[in-house]
């Protein structure tokens, strides 16, 4: 149902000329309201998505420096059993 549709005229559908038009409204134009509130939580997950993706780029850059630490620090600590004089200091 859209505005200015055939299916959107209430034309007729007033129960009497004392009924509440304000009711009325809220329970049969309430679609904007809905169709708002998707668009609203539509966007809402586009950008909740996008820092999904941010967050995981930068979670896989931190895991990638954690691994070359790693490495860095197994191979300087061969380097250093490696090195003269290492065997006294055992």
């Amino acid at each position: 149902m859209s505005w200015g549709s055939a299916d959107h005229d209430h034309r007729g559908e007033y129960a009497s000329d004392g009924h509440d038009h304000y009711d009325y409204a809220e329970r049969h134009h309430r679609h904007y309201d809905d169709e708002s509130t998707v668009s609203g939580l539509r966007e809402d997950l586009g950008n909740a998505e996008e820092r999904i993706r941010e967050l995981r780029a930068d979670l896989n850059a931190a895991l990638d420096r954690i691994r070359q630490l790693e490495e860095q620090y197994a191979a300087h600590i061969a380097s250093v059993w490696a090195s003269p004089g290492a065997e006294e200091g055992r």
